[in-house]
């Protein structure tokens, strides 16, 4: 048969498929070039559940950039002015690289895809190129810390020591009046005699008063209402068994008035009536029968707080004030002003204020300290109510949130329940001189919203403790290996185990989360120094670095919770400046004062022990809702809860 052209039209189409195959092929094998002329190498990954027509788990498109194995990574090749082809290389880490700001180095990994039968899908995810495998890059000029270290100042505070000696109920109820300028609750005297039964401090719990000074006088039932029905809010009920007589009354009483002295009730989530909430009944009901029927706390199941101060300001944004940014006043919190002593009391007010182990600091936060915490910056969460509501919340940032704080459930695990019961040979009760002269801290990036953005991350306090401790590794250990290499350590050991509400990006700086920085508590407590800074709110190790560590606890914060109340700086930890410029200072002293420095991990040894029981908490517990009791309008009739098919409570 002869030869026969193929029509003209059908010659010009398959010239165009054969055309579109090979652009698409060059294509797809080419990488794009970067901005500053390196290219652009491409990593793949797969699900194991993808359907990949392939016997051995690799595209045939693909097969040619990879050596056949179980498990694959990319290795980078060296880049001039064509892109190299990629090869495959059997391993499980990629080596880390070094860089250098202003002749301080710094952290910075390279990011890299491992391909597993594990991953996700089939990713394409671009990795910056070096002019060599060997040389470092510069890491961006915003990754340059922010900081002057200064000198750390001590201050030299008087704090009695725990006495054994009791006031009378006499005494108690003039000490209050004269610290708070008002007469004790209706409470007062069941307080008194649980508190001094439990071997609490009486007198320092009259400053409770001072968490209610932004509430209104009076709390009506409808404000309650109102804040039982805000997201995340447990009402917590005292009310009465089921048969029992369910009138509300002014005491637990029988059908002629007298009151009980054993009444039976529970304490109950007001979204489960009926039930016994073993938790809200572990940390109320020893002083529960003290309250009327139907007793209700609306408690935030957040850690952050819920109640703004009216009128006040305190996240800034990018938008920081003028007294702020000129703020010249001192750095550090200062004592309460002491009152005078009475001319005209018949008490000994002198023996008693020996007596009361308050915090006498003012806890809240200087305004220059608010450009270095995060939460001033942007926090994570604002859930806040509209109108001024009584809620208990585990912590708040003092003159910014009107919440009161309370002990959580943090205080009910002690120590031995986190870290095991043997802790001598753990590290726990080392000398102090011979534990690990190293200030440690690990935790993750929370404490606000955090970006690699130069007018973010600086702001932000736990990614600047972190790089202070980057900084003085490369300065102190060399440039190679990574930032936490055990065999050479800094005063300062701080890392970031997990990412939260943070960039992605920060983890080429600060490193990955598998890289092997987590330390157990109980090898903690081995160190002899213990950072302790808050992050979304109040930090809650500190009460086990009081209970346990016999170290010396070096303390940022913008955060207080209930251990506040009792915790003293100076005393108790040393206080260090949100921007963490006399972090170093701080620590020099401590070596060059080894005595006082003891004094105080003994001093908070003894807090821990003795002032911060489980029974310590129910006297506070006491305490705030006697406080709240005091201000409710019409407390004695209180109706049963009830709580609707929405969860709302009324």
């Amino acid at each position: 048969m002869p030869f026969r052209p193929l029509p003209f039209s059908r010659r010009i189409f398959i010239l165009i498929g054969t055309l579109t195959i090979v652009v698409g092929a060059v294509l797809l094998t080419r990488r794009p070039p970067r901005e500053d002329g390196n290219p652009t190498i491409w990593t793949f990954t797969r699900r194991a559940d993808e359907a990949w027509e392939s016997k051995d788990g690799i595209p045939r498109e693909f097969r040619d950039f990879f050596d056949i194995s179980k498990k694959y990574e990319l290795k980078e090749e060296k880049s001039t002015n064509r892109p190299t082809k990629s090869t495959v290389r059997r391993s499980k880490t990629v080596p880390q690289r070094s860089s250098t700001i202003a002749g301080i180095p710094t952290a910075r990994q390279i990011t890299s895809s491992s391909m597993t039968a594990t991953t996700s899908r089939l990713h394409m995810t671009s990795t910056k190129v070096s002019a060599t495998t060997a040389a470092t890059t510069p890491s961006p000029d915003h990754f340059v810390l922010d900081i002057k270290h200064v000198p750390y100042v001590h201050k030299a505070v008087r704090f009695p020591a725990r006495s054994t000696d009791v006031p009378t109920y006499e005494e108690a109820r003039a000490y209050y009046q004269h610290t708070q300028g008002r007469p004790p609750p209706r409470l007062y005297k069941p307080f008194y005699h649980f508190a001094v039964e439990n071997k609490c401090n009486v007198l320092g719990h009259a400053h409770f008063n001072q968490y209610f000074k932004n509430l209104p006088k009076n709390i009506t039932l409808e404000m309650l209402e109102k804040a039982s029905n805000l997201e995340r809010i447990i009402t917590v009920v005292i009310g009465p068994l089921k048969g029992d007589e369910s009138t509300a009354d002014d005491c637990w009483c029988d059908k002629a008035g007298n009151p009980l002295e054993h009444p039976e009730y529970i304490v109950q989530d007001a979204v489960k009536m009926g039930e016994e909430h073993i938790r809200w009944a572990n940390l109320m009901k020893p002083f529960a029968k003290w309250f009327p029927k139907n007793f209700r706390v609306p408690v935030n199941e957040l850690d952050w707080p819920r109640i703004k101060i009216p009128g006040v300001q305190c996240v800034y944004g990018d938008n920081i004030p003028s007294h702020v940014l000129n703020y010249t006043g001192p750095e550090t919190p200062q004592l309460l002003p002491t009152n005078p002593d009475p001319s005209n009391t018949s008490f000994n007010f002198t023996r008693l204020r020996e007596m009361d182990l308050h915090n006498p600091f003012d806890m809240t936060v200087p305004p220059s300290m608010t450009k270095y915490h995060n939460f001033f910056f942007w926090p994570s969460e604002e859930r806040y109510g509209k109108e001024v509501l009584p809620i208990f919340s585990p912590g708040i940032v003092p003159g910014c949130h009107a919440d009161i704080p309370f002990p959580t459930w943090y205080a009910a695990e002690s120590a031995v329940d986190k870290v095991g019961p043997d802790l001598t040979v753990k590290g726990a009760d080392l000398p102090w001189l011979i534990k690990t002269p190293v200030a440690l801290w690990r935790g993750s990036s929370t404490g606000g919203i955090s970006r690699d953005d130069p007018s973010t991350w600086n702001r932000h306090h736990r990614l600047r403790l972190a790089k202070i401790s980057h900084d003085l590794h490369r300065q102190e250990c060399g440039e190679g290996g990574p930032p936490w290499n055990k065999t050479c350590q800094p005063k300062v050991d701080a890392h970031l185990y997990a990412y939260m509400f943070a960039s992605g990006e920060l983890q080429k700086y600060f490193g990955k989360p598998e890289d092997g920085v987590f330390v157990p508590l109980w090898q903690q407590l081995g160190y002899r120094y213990l950072i302790d800074v808050d992050g979304n709110s109040f930090s809650a190790r500190l009460y086990t670095f009081f209970r346990e560590a016999k170290s010396l606890i070096l303390r940022v914060r913008a955060f207080v919770d209930w251990l506040d109340v009792w915790a003293v700086p100076y005393v108790h930890y040393i206080p260090v400046k949100t921007d963490w410029s006399d972090l170093l200072g701080a620590i020099q002293w401590a070596e060059e004062n080894p005595d006082e420095a003891q004094k105080i991990v003994e001093r908070a040894r003894d807090l821990g022990r003795n002032g911060l029981r489980w029974t310590d908490a129910h006297c506070e517990m006491f305490a705030l809702m006697m406080e709240l009791d005091d201000r409710i309008v019409g407390r004695g009739r209180m109706p049963p809860v009830r709580v609707n098919v929405t969860g709302t409570v009324y």
